[in-house]
């Protein structure tokens, strides 16, 4: 499954709160988030996201490495760890 992981101190409600979503739509694609959970206990957050294709392509890929890349573009301290995305994210 893609993933990526980002690893800091940074605290998780600010990222719940500053989280703008993503939204690409091209001929081929409609790429987007919608609602963003966080869990009780603060430790993580799920970004429920959608991609529409026309054909079978990269899509879910490419939405994840989005949302990575926003928020390391808010929060420079986060890192990137354990991912299989690492193409996506140049």
């Amino acid at each position: 499954m893609p993933h990526v992981v980002l690893n800091s101190n940074v605290n998780l409600d600010d990222i719940f709160n500053k989280f703008k979503g993503v939204l690409i739509r091209n001929e081929h694609s409609i790429l987007k988030t919608d609602n963003i959970y966080i869990s009780r206990d603060k430790t993580a957050i799920i970004i429920e996201s959608l991609a529409i294709e026309v054909e079978k392509t990269q899509g879910v890929k490419k939405i994840l490495a989005e949302i990575a890349k926003q928020l390391l573009g808010v929060f420079p301290e986060l890192r990137i760890g354990e991912t299989n995305l690492s193409d996506y994210l140049i």
